[in-house]
């Protein structure tokens, strides 16, 4: 069965001490049963991602 990989939001953190603690059993239950996922809300925008994973494909050539 495929899975979905979670998206956590990092903006959440920033709205207070309940949403803080709903981010976390999230972030917790996204790591316990999925094993990874996404993060949003980062800041880091498209083209140094991009930038970043050009660099590492030219690294790892």
């Amino acid at each position: 069965m495929a899975r979905i990989i979670p998206v956590l939001d990092l903006d959440r953190l920033d709205q207070g001490a309940s949403e803080l603690r709903t981010f976390l059993f999230d972030l917790r239950t996204a790591a316990r049963d999925v094993g990874f996922f996404y993060l949003s809300g980062h800041g880091i925008s498209a083209s140094e991602i991009s930038d970043v994973l050009d660099a590492s494909r030219r690294f790892f050539a």
